[in-house]
C-alpha cells in the first residue's frame, strides 16, 4: 500500500518542522510545508497530496479557513485543521468548509496518527460512495434510454400488429368469397391459426402444430382446446366459448400462455375472431408468439428492480445509525423488492470458535437462524454455504438444496421451500467481515447476470458497513476527547494558584480559572496570546520571555521571581515555576507553569 502524502500549512516554523518530523516518523510522505494560505491551491495542484494539515491562524491575508475554501473549489483533498484556539466566528466559518477533523495543539503522535488515518479512511469511503451514486445515475440514464428505445419498438410492433389485424380482416372477407382460396391460405399461413366451434377444434394449420410442439395437426384435436392453455387462461377461454351468439362477437386480442406438448410454457397473443366453416359459425384464434417480447419485458423489469435495490442500499447507507439497521434494511429490500424468499446477513467472529453470527434477516426461515450455530473454521463438520463464502472470500452458489450437502441443515428445517441459495462475502479492507445470503424457491432466478448484480450489491453493502463503522469510531473518539478535556479542565480549574501551559514560542495553550480571574480576561482572550499581547509591562514580558527561553534551551525546570510590577501597574512579588512538556518520544513540545505569591524575605 502506497504511503499517504501530506501537505502541512503552518506559519510557525518550529512547529511546522516538528510536525513534519513526526509525520515522517509515522511513515507519511510530507510533500511540502507552507506558511501562507495563498500558496495552498497552487502547491496542492502540483503535488497532489492525500491530505492537508491546516493551521487556522496563518500569516498573511488568507487564514486557514479561507485557504481550505479555495482548496475545496479546485481539489478533492481532505483538510484537517490544526488549532490551539479560535474565536466563535472563525469556528463557524471552519465548519462550513466540512473539515475531516480538528487536532488541538499540543498533540501527541497517537492522536495525530488516529486523526489522519480516520480522515483518510472517511475521505476514501465518501469518495467511493460518491462514485457509486454517479454510477447509479449513469445506470438510471442508460435504463431510461433503453426504456425509450424499447417503448418505440413496442409502439412500432403494436402498429404492425394493428396493421396485421386489418390484413386478417381483409383476408377473412376474401376467404368468405372463395373457400378453396381460404383453405390454401389457411394451410400455408406462417402464423398459427385454429378454428373452434365451441365444442371441439375444427381445423388448425401446421404453424399451430409447430407452436404447440406436435408433429401432426390432427393430434391437436385429440385433446380439448383448454388443455393447450395455461390454467390461468382457461376461465377466459371458457367464457369466450360460451358467449352467444357467435356471430355477434367483436374481435379482440389477449396475452395468453400456451402449454406445449412437452409441458413448456409459451407466451403468446391470441387474436379472436369469427368465420364460417362448412356453413357453420366458428371461433378463429390467431396466435402470435410473444416469447421475445416477454424476454424484453423481463429484462426491463430486472433492470428496474436492480436500480431500486441499489437505490435502497444507498439510502440505507446514508441513513443507517448502526450496522444492524443497515443490514436489516438491505435484507428487507432483497425480499420486498428483489423477490427473494429469504435474505439474511451475519458478521464473522474471529474468535476461537470462528462463528458466523446472524445479525439481520427478512423473509421465511422456519426458525432455523434463531437456533443455528454456523462455524466457518477449517475442519468443522458443518460445511455451510455461508461458511465457505467467509473462508474463501468469494461468492458460493447452490442451485439445488435437495442434493447440496452445504445446505443439509436448511433442508431439514425448510424442506423444498428454498431450492437455491447464494452466499456473498462482505469484505472490508481485504478482510471478510461478514456474509450476505439470499434464498430463492426457483433456481432459475440465480442466473449469471443475477449473481454478478448481487455480488456488486454486496460490495456496496460492505462499503456501507465500513462507512458506518467509521462514523461510529469517529463519534466515540470525539466523545472520549470531549470527556478527557472536560476532566482536565475541571482539575485545572480547581487549582487555587494560576496555572497555564505555553507552546514553544510562548503563546498560551491552556489557562485555569484562577489565572483568568487574576488577568481579568476570559479564556478565549488568553489562549493563543503571549505575555506581551496580554498587556504585561515590557519589563515583565521580557522576564517571562527570558525564563521561557532558558527552559526551552536547557530542557530543565526553572523557578524564578517575577519583577514586582503587574500588568495593572500594582507591585506584587510572585514566584513562577516553569516545567518542560515532552511527548512520548521525549521531545519538547511546550511548557507548563504555576504562579504563587513569593515567600517573604528572611
Amino acid at each position: 500500500m502506497s504511503r499517504a502524502r501530506l501537505l502541512i500549512v503552518e506559519d510557525e516554523a518550529i512547529i511546522a518542522a516538528d510536525l513534519a518530523d513526526r509525520l515522517r516518523s509515522l511513515g507519511y510522505d510530507v510533500v511540502d510545508v507552507l506558511s501562507r494560505g495563498e500558496d495552498v491551491v497552487a502547491v496542492a495542484t502540483a503535488t497532489g497530496p492525500s491530505l492537508v494539515l491546516m493551521d487556522i491562524r496563518l500569516a498573511g491575508a488568507m487564514d486557514g479557513v479561507a485557504a481550505a475554501e479555495a482548496l475545496h473549489a479546485t481539489c478533492d483533498v481532505p483538510v484537517v485543521y490544526l488549532t490551539a484556539h479560535s474565536d466563535r466566528a472563525t469556528l463557524q466559518r471552519a465548519k462550513l468548509t466540512e473539515p475531516f477533523g480538528y487536532i488541538l495543539k499540543p498533540f501527541d503522535e497517537r492522536e495525530l496518527e488516529a486523526h489522519i488515518e480516520m480522515a483518510l479512511y472517511k475521505h476514501g469511503a465518501e469518495r467511493k460512495l460518491r462514485q457509486t451514486l454517479v454510477d447509479l445515475e449513469h445506470e438510471r440514464a442508460r435504463l431510461e434510454e433503453r426504456v425509450a428505445e424499447r417503448t418505440a419498438t413496442l409502439s412500432e410492433t403494436n402498429a404492425a400488429l394493428q396493421r396485421e389485424v386489418r390484413e386478417h380482416e381483409k383476408t377473412h372477407a376474401a376467404l368468405a368469397d372463395s373457400e378453396a382460396r381460404y383453405r390454401h391460405l389457411f394451410a400455408t399461413s406462417p402464423g398459427p391459426v385454429l378454428l373452434h366451434d365451441g365444442e371441439r377444434i375444427l381445423e388448425a394449420n401446421p404453424a399451430t402444430a409447430a407452436l404447440l410442439g406436435v408433429e401432426r395437426v390432427e393430434a391437436l384435436a385429440e385433446r380439448p382446446l383448454a388443455a393447450w392453455f395455461h390454467p390461468d387462461d382457461r376461465e377466459w377461454l371458457a367464457r369466450l366459448m360460451a358467449a352467444e351468439p357467435i356471430e355477434g362477437r367483436a374481435p379482440h386480442a389477449r396475452a395468453v400462455r400456451l402449454v406445449r406438448d412437452d409441458g413448456r410454457e409459451v407466451h403468446a397473443e391470441a387474436l379472436t375472431g369469427v368465420c364460417e366453416v362448412h356453413g357453420r359459425q366458428a371461433i378463429q384464434l390467431v396466435l402470435r408468439d410473444r416469447s421475445e417480447h416477454q424476454q424484453i419485458e423481463e429484462t426491463l423489469r430486472r433492470m428496474n428492480r436492480a436500480l431500486r435495490l441499489r437505490g435502497d442500499c444507498r439510502d440505507a447507507v446514508m441513513h443507517a445509525g448502526d450496522e444492524r439497521r443497515l443490514l436489516e434494511s438491505v435484507c428487507r429490500s432483497l425480499v420486498d423488492v428483489g423477490g427473494f424468499r429469504l435474505a439474511w446477513a451475519g458478521l464473522a467472529d474471529y474468535g476461537p470458535e470462528r462463528l458466523v453470527v446472524p445479525l439481520a434477516k427478512a423473509g421465511y426461515d422456519g426458525g432455523y437462524l434463531d437456533a443455528a450455530r454456523i462455524s466457518w473454521a477449517e475442519g468443522e463438520a458443518d460445511k455451510a454455504l455461508c461458511a465457505s463464502a467467509v473462508r474463501g472470500g468469494r461468492p458460493e452458489l447452490s442451485l439445488d438444496a435437495r442434493t447440496d450437502p452445504r445446505l443439509a441443515s436448511w433442508r431439514e428445517a425448510l424442506g423444498d421451500a428454498l431450492l437455491a441459495a447464494l452466499a456473498l462475502p462482505l469484505t472490508i479492507e481485504r478482510r471478510v467481515e461478514g456474509v450476505l445470503v439470499v434464498h430463492a424457491s426457483d433456481a432459475g432466478v440465480l442466473d449469471g447476470a443475477e449473481v454478478r448484480f448481487l455480488a456488486d450489491l454486496a460490495e456496496d453493502l460492505a462499503a456501507g458497513l465500513g462507512l458506518v463503522r467509521a462514523r461510529a469510531f469517529q463519534s466515540s473518539a470525539e466523545a472520549n476527547l470531549r470527556e478527557s478535556l472536560a476532566r482536565w479542565r475541571r482539575l485545572v480549574d480547581a487549582t487555587p494558584d494560576p496555572f497555564f501551559s505555553l507552546d514553544l514560542v510562548g503563546r498560551h495553550t491552556a489557562a485555569n480559572r484562577a489565572l483568568c480571574e487574576r488577568l481579568g480576561l476570559g479564556l478565549d482572550q488568553v489562549l493563543g496570546r503571549d505575555h506581551a499581547e496580554l498587556g504585561y509591562p515590557p519589563e515583565l514580558a521580557r522576564a517571562w520571555r527570558e525564563a521561557q527561553e532558558r527552559v526551552v534551551t536547557s530542557g530543565k525546570p526553572l523557578t524564578f521571581d517575577l519583577p514586582p510590577c503587574d500588568r495593572d501597574g500594582s507591585e506584587h512579588a510572585r514566584q513562577v515555576t516553569l516545567q518542560p512538556i515532552r511527548d512520548l518520544s521525549d521531545r519538547l513540545v511546550g511548557l507548563r507553569g504555576t504562579v504563587r505569591e513569593a515567600p517573604p524575605a528572611s
